[in-house]
């Protein structure tokens, strides 16, 4: 995620809003506390497991009212695959999440905030417990077993993306010249300048498939215009300065990843 596009810069101060600058890793503000954006964003993703536990336990129980039987074994029974497989994605996507904040931080995060704006940032995260709710409070259905397969499969590519290219972007990051800043081109972003924003936007689509239901996916086209895209125009704003930059952007794709360039069919023969 990078800093706040230049449309909201205007409105940062007023809102308590100031972006961090850190010289080394020791200074980044802990991955858990209630000052920074940071710390809002991984406490949500923390309470993903417990809250999906919870709602997997809801989910037992209407099983079994629905059965009429007043045992809880029999709604564990009858408690639909795709209440499982989902809960097991969501819960695991907030665990890796909180791993990644330790292990490879992202810098765009350390923002910090003031209190009113810190809850609301923790709240506008806890929407998506909207998409568990729906996902996990519905019965079973006809074509469940397809929806888990087309989900699995996307929740997969999704993780694979989001947190290797976080992983590959902090290590870059660290490991450059300071004095010879240099545009990363190479990797999962040598064809695509946001494989991070692709590989969330494919999970949350994993977990609204799940949902069955048309709110998580308003929810998501929701983020990805007002979040997701104005970021990504920021960040393309942002790497013009560099001088290879307008090469990089003729052979890459802003979301979507351009494997084929103009020509290469022609050159290869």
């Amino acid at each position: 995620m990078e800093p706040l596009p230049d449309i909201m810069q205007r409105l940062a101060a007023r809102l308590g809003v100031h972006a961090a600058q850190f010289k080394s890793p020791e200074d980044y503000p802990s991955a858990f506390g209630v000052s920074y954006l940071n710390q809002a964003v991984n406490l949500h993703k923390a309470l993903c497991l417990p809250v999906m536990g919870l709602l997997l336990i809801h989910s037992v129980w209407n099983a079994d009212v629905r059965q009429g039987t007043g045992s809880a074994a029999r709604g564990i029974e009858d408690i639909a695959a795709r209440h499982a497989v989902y809960a097991a994605m969501h819960a695991t996507y907030g665990l890796l999440w909180v791993v990644k904040a330790y292990c490879f931080p992202d810098h765009g995060f350390f923002i910090k905030l003031s209190a009113p704006l810190w809850l609301f940032c923790f709240a506008m995260g806890n929407i998506h417990w909207i998409t568990a709710w729906l996902a996990l409070s519905s019965p079973a259905q006809k074509y469940d077993e397809w929806l888990i397969l087309v989900a699995l499969i996307i929740y997969v590519v999704g993780v694979f993306l989001l947190f290797t290219s976080d992983c590959q972007k902090y290590f870059f990051m660290q490991l450059r010249n300071p004095a010879n800043k240099q545009l990363m081109q190479d990797g999962l972003f040598a064809r695509c300048r946001n494989p991070n924003y692709l590989g969330e936007i494919l999970i949350y689509s994993a977990f609204a498939t799940l949902a069955r239901h048309v709110l998580p996916w308003a929810i998501l086209a929701a983020y990805t215009s007002g979040l997701f895209l104005p970021n990504m125009l920021e960040k393309d704003r942002s790497l013009a300065r560099y001088p290879d930059f307008s090469a990089y952007k003729a052979r890459s794709g802003m979301l979507i990843p351009r494997v084929f360039q103009p020509g290469e069919s022609k050159r290869s023969k």
